[in-house]
């Protein structure tokens, strides 16, 4: 350890995944994954397409230590090797959506119009078929929507959605679990977005990841469905959040939000929930300074 960093380099991410490089390997890990208790080195070599012992010995020695940990009870996954059988399973690197387009049960907030889900290689698109109001985009390994009907998709998509929004308001990169950045800007900033113009949209949320290099963008009244005072304001209203697909809350406009100063940044973020009008004014860390409600 080094200075004041508590994380300790063991090895490189080539040495590490250069352990992968065999099927057998893998085979092993995922026999690991669906078994309570350590196995033994025969109950593994039997769920393996391997009978020679040498042979097998060799593959499950190169896993050891790092994704596999050799216990006095037998084999089992190490932390490392969970969370790379949960990638493989996920299938973000194996598998694609196949592209095409669902129908959804609820209404556009905006227009009253049909919501269709696109789905093109691994993105997802929530959007009205009539006003083309787009709801929620969404990057979801495929392995998310395995063995979903068409009428589970809404619920899928919308669970993973509210699960960014929950890593994003905690600061977590809900890729590599690092440290989050979130900025509210305007298209007069330097690193606006091109298509943030001011003519439809005022302002939007930014996220970025400087470990791993993730980034994403939500409108400010979906940024703000995690903070206190605006599930308070729907609960007081009759609505829990929590049961309500994201394009499905009412009182949302994504395109309302105003810029009411610059500097210091001040925009105000309007939900109309019942007929009452609250307005949410937040700064450019997205920190709620004020609240109006007519």
């Amino acid at each position: 350890m080094t200075g004041s960093s508590l994380v300790v380099s063991e090895s490189t991410p080539a040495e590490v995944f250069g352990k992968l490089s065999h099927p057998v390997r893998i085979e092993i890990l995922q026999a690991l994954a669906t078994t309570e208790t350590p196995c033994s080195f025969g109950e593994l070599r039997s769920a393996s397409s391997i009978d020679d012992p040498g042979q097998f010995n060799y593959h499950i020695r190169t896993l050891d230590g790092a994704f596999v940990s050799n216990t006095d009870d037998g084999y089992e996954l190490s932390v490392a090797g969970h969370r790379l059988v949960g990638a493989v399973r996920s299938g973000v690197a194996t598998e694609r959506f196949e592209c095409t387009q669902l129908s959804l049960d609820g209404s556009c907030q905006s227009c009253g119009g049909n919501i269709i889900a696109s789905l093109d290689d691994r993105t997802i698109e929530i959007a009205c078929d009539d006003c083309t109001a787009v709801h929620t985009e969404a990057s979801l390994p495929p392995g998310s929507l395995e063995g979903d009907s068409p009428d589970s998709v809404a619920t899928t998509i919308d669970r993973w959605c509210k699960r960014m929004q929950a890593d994003a308001e905690h600061g977590i990169c809900p890729n590599c679990s690092a440290e989050l950045n979130r900025r509210v800007v305007i298209p007069a900033d330097e690193d606006a977005p091109n298509w943030l113009t001011g003519d439809d949209l005022e302002a939007t949320v930014l996220y970025n990841c400087e470990h791993c290099g993730e980034r994403f963008q939500s409108v400010l009244q979906y940024a703000l469905l995690t903070h206190p005072a605006v599930i308070s304001a729907y609960y007081e209203a009759g609505i829990d959040l929590r049961n309500r697909l994201n394009w499905e809350i009412p009182g949302i406009d994504s395109t309302s939000a105003e810029v009411a100063a610059t500097d210091p940044l001040a925009v105000v973020v309007p939900f109309t929930i019942n007929d009452t009008r609250h307005r949410f004014v937040v700064n450019r860390s997205l920190e709620l300074l004020e609240t109006r409600t007519d």
